[in-house]
């Protein structure tokens, strides 16, 4: 987490370990199409990590007193406290009993979703959470707690 010392604002920035796995997924992928395609395989794949890489640097949640902004290389969206009514993360924190009396063994529990969604008077906004540490993703939720509710879950009536 970094603050600029003028505004104030706080900026989380994806963790080291997303990069390395992007490198390594990238670099895999380009070493896969060498050996199918030959030399101009392993170009591509070796162009298409750069292109990864360079997606995820530019990645990037900032929030002040203001509001909060998450800003990609391809958009900026920005919502002040005042629009937020509720959020949510998902997964959704479950009682240790009930995870642990389910039985079932998630080995792909990697490829589970992680996101904040901020909800607001007729709108909701998602921001995936996956390439931040989870240091900064605790950081970025004390925030957002503060000024805005957490959105009660939807209640299931079974008879």
């Amino acid at each position: 987490m970094v603050t600029d010392p003028r505004t104030g604002m706080r900026s989380i920035r994806p963790a080291r370990e997303t990069f390395a796995a992007v490198a390594l997924t990238g670099l895999t992928l380009g070493t896969l199409l060498r050996g199918i395609y030959g030399r101009p395989g392993g170009l591509v794949g070796v162009i298409l990590t750069l292109l990864a890489l360079a997606v995820l640097s530019r990645s990037r949640i900032s929030w002040d007193e203001d509001g909060i902004c998450c800003r990609t290389p391809f958009s900026c969206r920005r919502r002040h406290w005042t629009e937020l009514a509720a959020y949510s993360v998902e997964p959704e924190e479950r009682e240790l009993p009930a995870v642990a009396g389910a039985g079932n063994r998630n080995d792909f529990g990697w490829l589970q979703p992680c996101r904040l969604r901020l909800h607001g008077r007729g709108w909701r906004m998602a921001i995936n959470l996956k390439p931040y540490s989870w240091q900064d993703i605790r950081h970025l939720t004390q925030r957002v707690s503060r000024d805005v509710p957490q959105r009660e879950r939807a209640a299931v009536m079974v008879s």
